[in-house]
């Protein structure tokens, strides 16, 4: 049982997901821009709370060789697309302090506490499975997108899609899926993939809210 096993089994939640107007609209530079930083602002809240997360997982992996790779992950991630992140906000003068105290959406929320309680309540390898869509989906979206930034003149939505083409980020994502794939066994099969497909239709919610801005409120 490898990798390849999980994405056969969630071929139609990916499609779905690479196929969200949000990602399509952002990559030909049609997105509006009220959309992108609603969008910006929201994922900024979820990073720190999956940084949070891996730092679950790194505390459980009972590989030496799997803690140190996710230590320099955790590392990684926070110089890249956290980094990144950081730019864009600085750059749009919103001040990352106040987005503590943003409304988030419904999915934002279900999202980071689904990852955490994986990690925390179930094995290891169910929780990389639950953290793995988020970074591996962002480079399939980038793959499948990429072709229409040579059209796109908005600066900013190309800085953002930029990081998903970086060495860097490629090797975290090879590096998530080398760890994964340590764990991986049969008999664990359809909770890990369950797991999988879980974060995958998270992902298209929060696409979904940040499309619509769709606030969780009563």
């Amino acid at each position: 049982m490898d990798f390849s096993h999980i994405k056969d089994h969630t071929k139609k939640e990916l499609e779905k997901l690479i196929n969200h107007p949000f990602m399509e609209e952002l990559y030909t530079g049609e997105l509006s821009f009220e959309k992108f930083v609603f969008f910006l602002k929201q994922d900024f809240h979820y990073l720190e709370q999956s940084m949070k997360n891996m730092g679950i997982l790194i505390a459980k992996a009972e590989d030496l060789t799997a803690r140190r790779m996710l230590i320099n992950i955790l590392y990684n991630e926070s110089e890249i697309e956290f980094k990144n992140y950081l730019n864009l906000l600085d750059f749009l003068n919103i001040d990352p302090s106040t987005l503590k105290s943003i409304d988030l959406t419904r999915a934002n929320i279900a999202y980071s506490n689904y990852l955490i309680s994986q990690s925390a309540q179930k094995s290891f390898v169910v929780g990389m499975a639950a953290l793995l869509p988020c970074y591996y989906s962002y480079l399939e979206i980038y793959q499948y997108h990429k072709d229409k930034l040579s059209n796109n003149e908005n600066d900013i939505y190309l800085k953002w899609a930029s990081t998903y083409d970086e060495a860097k980020y490629k090797k975290l994502v090879g590096d998530l899926i080398y760890i994964f794939e340590l764990y991986l066994n049969s008999e664990k099969e359809e909770e890990i993939t369950r797991a999988y497909k879980n974060s995958l239709k998270f992902e298209y919610e929060f696409l979904e809210d940040a499309y619509y801005q769709k606030i969780w409120k009563l």
